[in-house]
């Protein structure tokens, strides 16, 4: 989570241009934007469905579903409804604001494995 958000703040210009050119080719999105979300997603979620405090542990179970409902939409909407829904998010404020997000519960979960482990 740490590395995925710093990598959006170092990169995000040039991973919207990416995410552009990839969405060109419809058989990698629905790969990559439906299977590989809906697979990833499903293995978080029956390792780690847990609906409870502390924090991290709430985090974990939330990003597992975003993941799979991410991975269903990708699979169950048509093309237009997606591109509607993908054109909001492709400016570099987005991917600021989104790897600040990252770069936050990254730090979390890293401050949260360190207490807890040590």
């Amino acid at each position: 989570m740490l590395v995925a958000g710093f990598s959006l703040l170092i990169k995000g210009k040039s991973l919207s241009k990416i995410i552009r050119e990839l969405t060109k080719g419809e058989g990698i999105e629905y790969a990559f934007g439906g299977i590989f979300n809906l697979i990833v997603g499903l293995l978080i979620v029956a390792v780690h469905n847990l609906w409870q405090m502390p924090l991290y542990v709430l985090l974990i179970t939330i990003i597992g579903w975003i993941t799979v409902i991410k991975g269903v939409a990708h699979l169950l909407l048509p093309d237009k409804q997606l591109d509607k829904m993908i054109k909001p998010f492709d400016n570099k404020n987005y991917f600021v604001a989104c790897g600040l997000v990252f770069v936050l519960i990254g730090l979390y979960f890293l401050y949260t494995w360190w207490t807890v482990v040590a």
